[in-house]
């Protein structure tokens, strides 16, 4: 894939992001997370329409991870190995096809089984946008890079919740699942639009531990895994436990976050650069732990607007920072390994917190007779898992700022 640059008239070349592949990229991320998003928020209510309980609710949400998860061993290699381009193309159809299982399911067993393709073809298709994002990148552009293009998920998140809810209540399900798929066609055709990948690539494809894992990306990956599993509590169920505590309109809590999201990835990813990602992620892990305080008080839709705020440049801004680390502690010949480790991390943290955070609500309900607190246990419980990670990535922090250095310089 070219990487194009921008250079004055005095003929000084001038880094810059926005390069040919990396704005073709942008927009066919854009329709791939809008229509990620609309279904997510969709998913407790869709599951709860079959009339299950919450903790069947948590396992719907998990199968997807793990099939994501199951497809890594493939994915990994396969990003390393065959075009990138067609991987994706292929990728964002067979996600399609999964929508399409969705509107024709009539039992919560049809639904588990689109579910399984869902986390599959997206198992390849979130980490490979981001590997082929940042081989249009340049180093000394990486975090601010990703942090923008992250913010396809954000702008999606903006209009893909309350859009996708606003779908339902007027055409229902089914056809609100077709016309998703209809935009995922969109993006799988927007696919022949980008140059064949030129990025070097193995020289077979075999499936082996160094093209799965990433070894030294273990304890950043840790960092993940517990963030991701914090957040799988809110992803989950926030729609649910909103409506219980009696707000309308809690979809615009994902609105909320989407716009400071937009802001908290270019800011977040410009201090990153010029201070460090540690000096960053840090700070974002407390407002992320601060987070679920506010969550769990949440009573009106101002504090779950204000939730989503904060979570923005919570959450919202440990994903980028992570992504963007995991790429540069390793050569560039093994982002597809990287991404891919990355994503295992990621999968491993939202199996966990969808099964454990729907477990919590049932049990503390069985408890107390009430849902509503059952949901406000768990999200305070959901901190510590975010405790976990920041003093993980302290322990941490000197050897990861010394290899992204090392790297910088090979």
């Amino acid at each position: 894939m070219t990487n194009e640059r921008i250079e004055p008239d005095s003929g000084k070349k001038t880094e810059t992001i926005w390069s040919v592949g990396f704005i073709k990229l942008f927009c066919i991320g854009l329709l791939f997370s809008t229509s990620m998003n609309m279904q997510n928020s969709l998913m407790p209510v869709y599951t709860d329409s079959f009339h299950v309980s919450a903790a069947t609710v948590g396992v719907i949400t998990s199968i997807f991870a793990i099939s994501a998860l199951l497809i890594r061993p493939v994915a990994g290699p396969s990003m390393d190995y065959f075009r990138r381009e067609q991987l994706l193309r292929v990728s964002l159809a067979a996600l399609a096809v999964s929508f399409v299982g969705y509107g024709f399911s009539t039992s919560i067993a049809m639904a588990a089984v689109a579910r399984v393709l869902h986390g599959a073809a997206f198992g390849v298709a979130m980490p490979l946008t981001m590997v082929m994002a940042s081989t249009t990148l340049p180093e000394s552009k990486m975090s601010s890079g990703i942090g923008v293009y992250s913010m396809t998920q954000a702008l999606a998140t903006a209009i893909g919740p309350a859009l996708g809810l606003w779908l339902v209540d007027r055409i229902g399900f089914s056809r609100t699942f077709f016309a998703l798929a209809g935009v995922l066609l969109t993006a799988t055709l927007a696919t022949f639009s980008l140059q064949p990948d030129q990025s070097a690539r193995s020289a077979d494809f075999k499936i082996k531990l160094d093209r799965i894992f990433v070894p030294s990306l273990l304890y950043p990956i840790c960092v993940s895994i517990l963030g991701a599993t914090a957040f799988a509590s809110v992803n989950s169920f926030i729609i649910l436990y909103g409506r219980l505590r009696g707000v309308e309109s809690v979809g615009l809590y994902f609105t909320a976050n989407a716009i400071a999201l937009i802001l908290s990835r270019i800011v977040i990813g410009r201090i990153a650069e010029k201070y460090g990602i540690d000096k960053v992620l840090i700070p974002c892990l407390i407002v992320f732990a601060f987070s679920f305080i506010l969550i769990a008080n949440a009573n009106s839709l101002p504090m779950f607007i204000l939730c989503g705020v904060v979570a923005a440049f919570g959450f919202g801004g440990v994903s980028p920072l992570l992504t963007a680390m995991c790429m540069q502690l390793v050569p560039k010949t093994n982002r597809g390994a990287a991404s891919n480790t990355h994503a295992i991390g990621m999968d491993l943290g939202i199996f966990l917190g969808g099964a454990l955070t729907g477990a919590i609500v049932t049990g503390f309900q069985k408890v107390t007779g009430s849902e509503a607190q059952g949901y406000i246990f768990m999200y305070y419980t959901m901190i510590i898992p975010v405790i976990l990670a920041l003093l993980v990535f302290i322990r941490i922090r000197k050897s990861v700022l010394a290899s992204i250095k090392e790297n910088a310089h090979s």
